[in-house]
């Protein structure tokens, strides 16, 4: 009897379609994926370190302004008494709270300085007026920044007000601070003062961020506890100091210089002050100041990092890429 066997099922060779988990190969893609991380950090770095300078990491300038808003107004009334002539205070016009200050000796030689600033004259011609009230209020008690602004007003529009309602018209707006220099290394009190009585243009003050800031014209005078009144550089600072992170030689300065703002809309400001004659909105402000001893040698050590590093992976790169591309068009086959 004749057997007849069954052929063998056909044996056919099986293709993987797609690359096998391996260590290897999952070690491939790790390193890839590291030098990716590694390229990204450093490019990274840059944009943040771009963006810092930008902000101004190293310099910097920028403007507090204090209007005398009702609402989280920094400011504080406290006297509506004192009066000037051509001569400086009207005797026994002032609280001896005001004259506490500064002491009689400075306090008296304010009161010159005003009269002479505010041009009164004993025969009023014109915007000179014979004499003034003058409002003593407080600025920055609830922030640890306290000044004495003093506010002239002519007689007729009456004691200006230290938060207004609406706007108020001013002959002169000063601001009393204590500061050391060297030539004053025990202390003297630094007076800036703006008067309404020629119409002056007005600067700007460009901040950091490129916004420009409208600046009053003003001056500053040093005012001794001898009661020695001497003119003081427009850019006298009352605050200063210094931060040293890295080490001297790249100490971080900040300073603090007041200035008289001009506010270009009252619009959203429940009081204001304005220059009886020229119409300015004015008011107080500090601009706050910050730079770096020798920040340039800071700057080209980090573009120099920036740089050297990009050099010695850029080989590594070509690599990566190359090697990224490999195992990519492996996993398609």
């Amino acid at each position: 009897m004749t057997r007849f066997h069954s052929p063998r099922p056909h044996q056919t060779n099986r293709r993987s379609h797609g690359p096998e988990f391996s260590v290897v190969y999952i070690s491939k893609w790790i390193r890839i994926t590291s030098n990716f991380i590694a390229g990204a950090m450093i490019v990274g770095t840059a944009v943040i370190v771009a963006f810092l300078l930008w902000k101004g990491m190293f310099q910097s300038q920028y403007v507090i302004a204090y209007p005398q808003s009702s609402t989280g107004s920094a400011w504080t009334p406290f006297a509506t008494s004192c009066v000037l002539n051509a001569n400086g205070w009207v005797p026994f016009s002032c609280r001896d709270t005001e004259v506490a200050f500064t002491g009689a000796l400075p306090w008296t030689t304010l009161g010159v300085q005003l009269a002479a600033t505010l041009q009164l004259t004993p025969q009023p011609t014109g915007n000179l007026s014979s004499s003034a009230l003058i409002t003593t209020c407080l600025v920055g008690l609830d922030r640890s920044r306290v000044a004495v602004v003093l506010f002239a007003s002519h007689p007729s529009d009456g004691y200006a007000a230290c938060i207004p309602n609406g706007g108020q018209p001013m002959t002169g707006m000063f601001v009393l601070e204590t500061t050391t220099t060297d030539a004053y290394p025990n202390g003297v009190f630094l007076l800036s003062s703006w008067t309404d009585l020629k119409l002056a243009p007005l600067s700007m003050l460009l901040q950091t961020d490129g916004t420009n800031v409208p600046i009053v014209p003003f001056t500053k005078t040093f005012i001794g506890m001898d009661g020695m009144a001497i003119n003081a550089p427009p850019d006298t600072v009352n605050y200063y100091t210094q931060v040293n992170s890295l080490n001297r030689r790249y100490l971080m300065w900040a300073t603090s210089n007041v200035h008289i703002i001009a506010i270009a809309n009252a619009k959203g400001y429940s009081g204001w002050s304005y220059g009886k004659y020229s119409r300015y909105i004015g008011t107080i402000g500090w601009v706050q100041r910050h730079t770096v001893d020798n920040h340039l040698e800071l700057l080209y050590f980090q573009i120099a990092i920036t740089l050297i590093s990009l050099a010695v992976l850029a080989n590594d790169a070509y690599v990566t890429f190359q090697g990224a591309s490999g195992l990519l068009k492996t996993s398609r086959c």
